[in-house]
């Protein structure tokens, strides 16, 4: 494995604490995966979804990148309730 491009590990210094980018060579076997895979976690949804913009702004800008995209998926808030079945009773 080697350091990846200083430009980006960079912008992973000075905005998200602890982060560490390295890229590994293609083994030429099959994955199931994609070849690449960034991992942001947190605690505020909001603040990882505007990093995730960053990031990929900034890997869209490298040649030969192609189809970045992020799963976050939709960030609405979510409520589960639990019905107390006693007090229905």
């Amino acid at each position: 494995m080697r350091t990846a491009d200083p430009t980006l590990q960079t912008y992973l210094d000075r905005n998200v604490a602890g982060a560490t980018l390295l890229v590994a060579p293609e083994t030429g076997q099959p994955t199931s995966g994609d070849p690449i895979e960034i991992v942001l976690t947190g605690p505020d949804m909001l603040k990882l979804q505007e990093l995730s913009q960053d990031v990929q702004a900034l890997l869209e800008d490298e040649v030969g990148v192609v189809d970045v995209r992020d799963n976050l998926g939709s960030i609405k808030g979510e409520i589960a309730l639990q019905p107390n079945r006693e007090a229905f009773r």
